[in-house]
């Protein structure tokens, strides 16, 4: 299966110099609620279910304040906890195994290696992944002329968390079908938010972007459990930044060709 590539030009230097896995580890704090909407979901079928934020929490990255996405339902992190992320992997690089306490790859290893569960959907993990990717870097700037409808950023950055949980467990079947299902209110509230966005994914679910970064926790801790992963939108380097960078490409280029001269002279 032919996979597409999708790279801002803010970030084509970062792809040319990627980290080797298990080199980033940083400090993430799960600060608080953000630009969240409250919610009541369930990911056993209704049977059981929990009220909380939904949406673009508020975090912290070795001291840089950033917004991210919860991508992980099935474990918690109460907010104001801190702990090390591996950030080595984007949210759609291909599944690796588990080395350590981290995977070796991106969100789909989490999958793949059941820590976070899939319940049902056509979908594979990687094409999970890419959809869940996709989400987070059409909205993860959190500007609100982006959702082209009239309701509130909380409630829409709500709906794109709550499309992320379903289309990771369920495959993308909506909030009142499946595992992933959300009460009375939360459906009336965000249900077709939800599958209005998951009928936006499904269109990349073949799409790599390299834009959108995992904060993967570990998945071995002294009591045993794991803490919840999160992605989110990389900031898009400064013009100045880029400029030079550019100005270094070609001065590369003129030098290959002025080196290519001297050869053929």
């Amino acid at each position: 299966m032919t996979r597409n590539l999708l790279i801002t030009a803010g970030l084509i230097c970062g792809a040319l110099s990627a980290p080797a896995f298990g080199s980033t580890l940083k400090t993430f704090t799960n600060v608080g609620p953000g630009t969240t909407g409250i919610v009541t979901i369930s990911n056993d079928g209704g049977a059981t279910t929990v009220s909380g934020y939904a949406g673009a929490y508020a975090g912290r990255l070795n001291g840089t304040d950033i917004n991210d996405f919860c991508v992980d339902l099935n474990h918690d992190v109460p907010f104001g906890t801190s702990y090390t992320a591996d950030v080595s992997h984007n949210i759609s690089d291909s599944s690796g195994s588990l080395s350590g306490d981290y995977y070796n790859g991106g969100l789909s290893s989490a999958m793949d290696g059941g820590y976070i569960p899939n319940y049902g959907g056509g979908f594979t993990s990687q094409q999970r992944a890419d959809q869940v990717a996709y989400l987070i870097h059409t909205y993860g700037d959190l500007n609100s002329e982006n959702f082209g409808n009239s309701f509130d950023l909380n409630t829409n950055l709500a709906a794109v968390n709550l499309a992320i949980w379903d289309i990771e467990n369920d495959g993308g079947d909506g909030i009142s079908a499946g595992k992933v299902v959300g009460d009375a209110g939360t459906q009336a509230t965000y249900g077709s938010l939800v599958s209005n966005l998951e009928s936006q994914a499904v269109a990349f679910k073949d799409t790599q972007f390299l834009d959108v970064k995992w904060i993967q926790a570990p998945v071995v801790l002294a009591n045993g459990s794991g803490y919840q992963s999160f992605g989110y939108l990389a900031p898009v380097p400064e013009a100045g930044t880029m400029t030079i960078f550019g100005i270094l490409l070609a001065g590369g280029a003129l030098r290959l060709r002025s080196s290519k001269k001297k050869q053929t002279a």
